[in-house]
């Protein structure tokens, strides 16, 4: 009899999955024929993403999307709204067709994005791909600072750091006076989630974290608690769920109430 998963794998499904890119056994990417019009694809794909209303609908766009947006990747083209492919590549498991996407931002005005839609970007790829970069840590605070109170940029900020990271004096002063919403979690289980998370008790922490983002609902919990989650999860050793609760976390801003 195979053993069963440990308590904690279920947090990672609490809220929409990652789900690798699909490809057909000869390794075309499934949904884009040879020769296809890119620009129709892409036209296509927009729609489809634009639609999404909730987290649960975009990723679900998004994997339906992904050959189409790994093609227009590969293919090098200017994008009508290159960070919202981006987002959906990741989304759909495709961190390459993101990265790249991502490596041709490079002009002065990027259609359809901020400043701060691009840190968060930065954010997004960087948890998604398990890495710690303080420069992007450091550039999204300080688009957070600029962003005024609540703005998606301080969530995002302290979603990132929960994953670890170094800042430094003045960018603790900028965190500071961050405002990223308030806790919908008992304060006791959050208190038990820190400690479990300090003291590397793993399947405690997962237990803890699972119960938190249970009673958050559909829409999973607030980016606050979100970022207590994965910064225990993170100490304990459960790396990879705290990377899935951070992506998700910073995928679901856009659909924040």
């Amino acid at each position: 009899m195979s053993n069963p998963p440990p308590p904690w794998a279920a947090v990672a499904s609490a809220a929409p999955a990652l789900k690798p890119l699909t490809k057909s056994a000869a390794g075309d990417l499934a949904g884009v024929a040879p020769g296809a019009d890119l620009t129709a694809a892409e036209a296509s794909a927009l729609a489809f993403l634009r639609q999404a209303k909730t987290l649960t609908a975009f990723t679900e766009a998004a994997q339906a999307s992904a050959g189409s947006i790994a093609a227009l990747a590969g293919a090098g083209g200017p994008l009508q709204d290159p960070v919202l492919m981006a987002r959906a590549a990741v989304a759909a498991g495709d961190l390459a067709s993101a990265q790249t996407i991502r490596a041709r931002l490079v002009q002065d005005s990027i259609p359809g994005a901020s400043g701060a839609d691009l840190a968060i970007l930065d954010a997004l790829i960087t948890a998604a791909s398990g890495k710690t970069d303080n420069q992007v840590l450091g550039a999204l605070v300080a688009r957070g600072a600029g962003g005024g109170a609540r703005s998606q940029a301080q969530a995002a900020a302290l979603l990132l750091a929960s994953l670890g990271g170094t800042l430094d004096a003045d960018a603790r002063g900028q965190v500071y006076n961050f405002d990223a919403g308030k806790s919908a979690a008992q304060p006791a289980r959050l208190q038990l989630l820190d400690d479990a998370g300090a003291a590397k008790r793993a399947g405690e922490a997962g237990l803890v974290a699972l119960s938190i983002a249970a009673d958050a609902g559909v829409a999973g919990p607030a980016p606050v608690d979100r970022a207590r989650i994965a910064r225990a999860l993170h100490q304990a050793g459960l790396d990879a769920d705290a990377r899935t609760i951070v992506v998700e976390g910073l995928l679901g801003l856009a659909y924040a109430k």
